[in-house]
């Protein structure tokens, strides 16, 4: 899909520049919006409308499921504060800032890197 993209906050950037995160949880339904196949700009920032392009990635997997019947293997991929499904609904919480239970639905995408422009970030660290 020509021009989406999906956007992941700063403090991801280093596992963007390793690799390692190749999954991310979406509070709602995004079935429409990411499709398996499709070739999206992996971006990272505050803001999706000023974040920067990091990577180039191909969407290999979209579920859509309510939290408590997350499966561990599609966490396979996220980051390592999401490895548990119990901690998914505290992750969620903080990112989309309200509340979130695990009778909430998400919509878990996962993808493969298509190009190595992650390797050639630079990470200011302070």
């Amino acid at each position: 899909m020509e021009g989406v993209a999906l956007n992941l906050f700063p403090f991801y950037e280093i596992l963007v520049r390793q690799k390692t995160k190749t999954t991310s949880i979406r509070l709602g339904d995004k079935r429409d919006l990411y499709k398996v196949g499709d070739n999206v700009n992996l971006t990272v920032g505050w803001k999706p409308e000023e974040a920067p392009v990091r990577a180039k990635v191909r969407i290999t997997k979209v579920e859509y499921c309510e939290i408590s019947r997350i499966p561990r293997q599609m966490l396979l991929g996220e980051s390592p504060d999401c490895q548990d499904v119990k901690n998914v609904p505290y992750m969620l919480s903080a990112i989309y800032r309200r509340r979130v239970i695990i009778y909430d639905f998400v919509t878990i995408i996962s993808w493969e890197y298509l190009d190595t422009s992650a390797d050639k970030m630079v990470i200011k660290v302070k």
